[in-house]
């Protein structure tokens, strides 16, 4: 049976006694913050983005806006607030058309979701309805006593949920109860624009791309070489998280299982150390990245890191990163690069511990402009060469003037 909550307020007034009446200067300080503040304090990634609150679940009026397979009632522990709904069934369902008002759907909004707090670990599918028919799901496991966002990408299926001819759209939550189900809690059905560019230098021809995030994609884009869309771990379990990103390179990395994606802005593509050339790149690359360079380190001034994970063979290079490994001795290095059987083509080095300040670089006295300082102190440096023979590098940091 299906629990429609539209009785007289007065049955949930009883249950919840006088606790929901509390005055304001009764509440801890942290919850005298309007609950938007709260949210973003509770969800970090929410920061700087807009954000609608459809239900809160601090009235019991909220209720009346909720399906479900059984009883439902109002829990203390909340993420924002002071309450939040609690349930013991699989399904519960919110009627998000009676409460848009004058919001347009999806208009400028990528998300659609709630914050959910089970007792166990669950997989939670959600869903997007027009009436019930289905215009768009989502699944992802979730872990006990932490509250998780739970939600609908709706720029994935927006011409679906623009074309809808009802509009009664209902968002629901199904919790698989194949292993007995606990005391769940939800809170917060929320509206949440995400749309951000992260990095765009496609002004620069050659190396140039534009990075963005939309809902639970994250787009890399570099004209004329790729044009690739990562799902983040919201949409799936094996999703993509950013863990760097600059003008040259982005890295990508998934827990389940755990693989590293590199891509780089000049066209190659790495995964878990297998490479993929894109775009007009000389394919000797690839070739490169099979048999990488030797590198003869100045031992006075530079040391040749081999331990590096990911480092297949301990040689200093880093065939899941694509870049050889340098640790520095001071402000000036310098190294030689040997190639073996094939050309060493635009090779890219990986310097840590180089002290701070501008970076310049020469190969055998001709200035190489194309090293960047990465946010940790690291330098990433790529040389836009063929190395054919034994060429000698010398990278220097001089104070900033």
């Amino acid at each position: 049976m299906s629990y429609r909550h539209v009785l007289p307020l007065m049955t949930l007034v009883v249950m919840l006694g006088c606790t929901s009446r509390e005055s304001l200067r009764n509440l801890p300080e942290d919850n005298r913050k309007p609950l938007l503040f709260q949210l973003q304090e509770q969800d970090t990634s929410l920061e700087g983005q807009r954000v609608r609150t459809l239900l809160d679940f601090e009235h019991e009026s909220d209720l009346v806006f909720t399906e479900s397979e059984g009883p439902i009632s109002l829990s203390s522990l909340a993420q924002t607030g002071q309450f939040s709904l609690q349930f013991s069934h699989s399904v519960v369902t919110f009627r998000i058309h009676s409460v848009l008002f004058s919001t347009a759907f999806p208009g400028e909004w990528t998300l659609l979701g709630a914050y959910a707090r089970p007792q166990i670990d669950t997989s939670v599918q959600t869903e997007l309805l027009d009436g019930e028919t289905v215009l768009a799901q989502s699944r992802k496991t979730i872990p006990a006593g932490r509250w998780t966002f739970v939600g609908i990408d709706l720029t994935r299926r927006l011409a679906e949920i623009q074309s809808s001819k009802d509009k009664q759209f209902q968002f629901r939550v199904i919790f698989d109860a194949s292993g007995g189900l606990a005391t769940t809690l939800i809170d917060n059905v929320v509206l949440i624009n995400n749309t951000r560019t992260l990095l765009d230098t496609r002004s620069n021809p050659i190396m140039g791309w534009v990075i963005r995030q939309q809902g639970y994609t994250t787009q890399i884009e570099a004209p004329g070489r790729f044009n690739i869309k990562a799902l983040t771990p919201a949409a799936i379990d094996s999703g993509w998280v950013v863990s760097e990103y600059n003008s040259t390179r982005i890295i990508l990395r998934s827990a389940k299982p755990v693989r590293t994606w590199v891509l780089y802005s000049d066209g190659r593509v790495i995964q878990d150390g297998q490479i993929r050339i894109h775009g007009s790149l000389e394919t000797d690359v690839a070739a490169a990245h099979q048999t990488p360079a030797i590198v003869q380190p100045d031992e006075t001034t530079v040391m040749l890191r081999v331990h590096t994970p990911g480092d297949s063979d301990n040689d200093g290079y880093n065939e899941v990163l694509g870049a050889y490994q340098l640790s520095a001795k001071g402000a000036r290095i310098q190294f030689t690069l040997r190639p073996r059987t094939t050309s060493c083509v635009a090779p890219f080095f990986e310097i840590s511990d180089l002290p701070p300040g501008v970076v310049t670089t020469t190969v055998e006295g001709r200035l190489i402009d194309s090293a960047e300082r990465l946010s940790d102190g690291r330098v990433l440096l790529r040389l836009p060469l063929r190395v054919d023979r034994p060429m000698t590098v010398t990278v220097r940091s001089r104070p900033t003037p």
